[in-house]
């Protein structure tokens, strides 16, 4: 995932809570940057499923779902939006080929 491989600045494959923090503002310019500390270790809390203290290719997928899902109900139920949600989507099938061929 291109977003991933941005995040992870020290090329680990792996994404750290500043990697994290950093990152979030990179992607979602002026709107992340209001955000606390506390707030970043929530979310980081949260998708660190194994609690190894790093964010895994897979954790992040996750996360990055529910940005979609709350992007989309943000917007409304557009059709293109729904389609990207779908798991079975095209879109969904690029990402799981670019994340299985990066392995």
């Amino acid at each position: 995932m291109r977003y991933f491989r941005t995040l992870d600045a020290d090329g680990d494959r792996m994404l750290s809570r500043v990697e994290l923090e950093k990152g979030f503002e990179k992607i979602f310019m002026l709107e992340f940057k209001s955000k606390t500390k506390e707030d970043i270790n929530k979310i980081f809390d949260t998708y660190d499923k194994d609690r190894n203290g790093k964010i895994d290719r897979d954790e992040f997928r996750s996360l990055m779902n529910e940005i979609m899902v709350i992007i989309a109900r943000s917007i409304g139920n557009i059709p293109v939006i729904v389609t990207i949600l779908d798991q079975h989507s095209l879109f969904m099938m690029v990402v799981n080929h670019e994340l299985a061929s990066e392995k």
